[in-house]
């Protein structure tokens, strides 16, 4: 499973800057149940064009064959 989500921020920025270098990222294996634990920071909401504050949230995606991957998915937190 691969994994990113926003840096944590101390004020409302651009997604641009809120995802930066992600450097709040991973990669990370599951256990035969499928179960997996994402280490990240906290992310922080971020403000997209047009306005709109998006709330905290971390993206992932899995393999689903060699070199294959699941479409990105999102759980907000």
């Amino acid at each position: 499973v691969m994994y990113w989500a926003s840096k944590p921020q101390e004020k409302l920025v651009d997604f641009m800057t809120a995802y930066d270098d992600y450097a709040n990222s991973g990669v990370t294996l599951s256990n035969d149940a499928g179960d997996v634990i994402l280490s990240v920071v906290k992310p922080h909401e971020y403000m997209v064009p047009g306005g709109k504050v998006i709330p905290p949230h971390i993206h992932y995606r899995y393999e689903i064959g060699e070199g294959m991957f699941s479409e990105i998915k999102t759980v907000n937190i």
